[in-house]
């Protein structure tokens, strides 16, 4: 597979995109959140502390299925 067919017929790239989309959401949200002030931005930068955390293991998350399931199938057959 070659160019934009890998990035989507693979969870391995596919993780790196999914927590930079997500991670960039919780991003906007908390600088909204910073204008606003307030208990509002208290009450945000909490989730967005939280929600960080768990998005930034998407990577590996989608790491652990390519190893356990994708490469395999890719390289039967052969010697890891």
């Amino acid at each position: 597979m070659v160019g934009h067919e890998a990035m989507w017929n693979s969870w391995l790239p596919t993780g790196y995109l999914a927590a930079w989309v997500f991670n960039g959401l919780i991003y906007l949200n908390e600088l909204i959140a910073w204008w606003v002030g307030g208990e509002y931005f208290i009450d945000w930068a909490m989730a967005g502390l939280w929600v960080g955390v768990f998005t930034g293991a998407i990577p590996w998350i989608f790491m652990l299925v390519y190893i356990g399931y994708e490469y395999p199938i890719r390289f039967s057959g052969e010697k890891w």
